[in-house]
This record gives C-alpha cells, sequence and structure tokens, in this order.
C-alpha cells in the first residue's frame, strides 16, 4: 500500500493524486484494477436545504394571526362586541398587507408584483382610514384625506412603473421625489384652507415647496454632468 510522498497519507494502489494535498502520486507497481479498494471513505456533497418561501409566509401569518386574535378575545370578552379591536384588526392588515403581500404576489408574478402590491396598499389604506372616520364619528375622509391618499399613491404608481420601464438613474427618482413632496406640500395646504376654512391664500407650503425644487435642480444637473458624478462618489464613497 503506498503513502503520499508530502503528507503521508495511506494511498489505493489506483490512485493518480493524493486526494488530501494533492499532490502527484508515483507508484513504480502500480495495480491496475479500478476497482481496487480506498483506504478512506468516499466523500458525499451534501446541499444544504432551503426554506421555501411558503413556509416564511405561513409562519408570519401566525405571528400576525396571534395578537389579533387576542385582542379580539379581550375585547368582546370585556365588550361584548368589536369596538377598539377594530382598530388593532385594521393596523394589522394594512402592516400585512405593506409587508408580507408582495412576497405571496411576487411568488405569482414578479413584473408587475410592485404595481400590484401598490394598488393593494391603496385600497387597504383607505378601507382603514374610512373605518377610523366613521368609527370616529368625523368628516375628514372624502373632502380632505382621499384626495390627497390618491395624489400620493399616482405619483408612486406612476414612478414605479417608469422605473420598470426605463430604470432611470437614482439620481432622476430622487429629485423626482423632492419635486412631487414639494407640490405635495401646497396640495395639503390648499386642501386644509378648503375643508377647515383657515384662509384663502397660501402661507407655509411655499418654503417647503422652493427648498425642494432647488435641491431637485441640483440633483438634475449633477445626474447630467459625469465627471462631477464620479468626483462625488470618490469623494462620499458612494
Amino acid at each position: 500500500m503506498p503513502y503520499c510522498v508530502n503528507c503521508g497519507v495511506e494511498l489505493s494502489d489506483h490512485e493518480k493524486n493524493c486526494p488530501l494535498c494533492h499532490t502527484p502520486v508515483i507508484n513504480p507497481n502500480p495495480d491496475k484494477s479500478i476497482n481496487a479498494k480506498k483506504p478512506y471513505p468516499t466523500a458525499k456533497i451534501i446541499s444544504a436545504q432551503k426554506v421555501s418561501k411558503k413556509s416564511i409566509i405561513e409562519l408570519i401569518s401566525c405571528f400576525f394571526a396571534i395578537p389579533l386574535l387576542i385582542c379580539v378575545a379581550c375585547n368582546m370578552t370585556i365588550n361584548g362586541k368589536i369596538t377598539w379591536a377594530g382598530y388593532v384588526i385594521g393596523a394589522e392588515i394594512l402592516t400585512f398587507v405593506v409587508f408580507v403581500m408582495p412576497f405571496i404576489i411576487t411568488s405569482f408574478t414578479k413584473k408587475i408584483a410592485p404595481v400590484i402590491s401598490i394598488l393593494f396598499d391603496f385600497l387597504c389604506l383607505t378601507c382603514f382610514l374610512l373605518y377610523i372616520e366613521k368609527n370616529s364619528g368625523g368628516t375628514w375622509f372624502s373632502g380632505f384625506v382621499l384626495p390627497l391618499l390618491m395624489l400620493l399613491f399616482l405619483f408612486i404608481l406612476v414612478l414605479t412603473i417608469i422605473y420598470i420601464i426605463k430604470k432611470p438613474s437614482a439620481l432622476a427618482v430622487a429629485s423626482s421625489v423632492l419635486l412631487f413632496s414639494g407640490a405635495f406640500c401646497v396640495a395639503i395646504e390648499i386642501m386644509v384652507n378648503i375643508n377647515f376654512h383657515i384662509r384663502n391664500y397660501l402661507i407655509w407650503s411655499f418654503y417647503p415647496l422652493i427648498t425642494l425644487i432647488l435641491l431637485a435642480i441640483i440633483l438634475i444637473i449633477i445626474d447630467h454632468n459625469d465627471v462631477l458624478k464620479e468626483k462625488l462618489e470618490k469623494k462620499f464613497f458612494i
């Protein structure tokens, strides 16, 4: 039985290289038998087991269901009906839709999953806020919150579709978000003045609007100047 000249491990007669250190084997009297028994066990490659996405989603769903059921049971025991637990149920469902639903949708379709997720978020948030208004006796949803909510989700939806189709740069996306944020501040003040009869003119919304427009212009200039963009990336390790 030969041994490796480098590491001294015992070798089989037909071995061409040491299985431990891979040193070439020089044997003047080799055994030509291919089926010669090896003095060491054959290595078995064991692939790592992966947890399925379905199992993870089911586990997360159980974690969401536990506090929901506890709150419902407490509310029914104390009050005999669903009162404050309705807010907990709505918040739980909204959190589930925002953070877990995208993974469920991705398992069916990946290309338009962000668009479908945004629509689900909009519908769920709309229903939750409407529920809060109805149970609190308010009148602020249809005239104030709903238009702003539709404007916000419409912008997010359009920006998501553009990103899927054209893949704009991060600076272009950031500048678009800044411009919309400034316009959204103006829309908020307008809706506040109309619904709550505060005043007939704008005051505070011009300050964030001008600031955000200037920041957006700076980002657009940087995005269209490759030399400046490269220097900033090196300077700030981006």
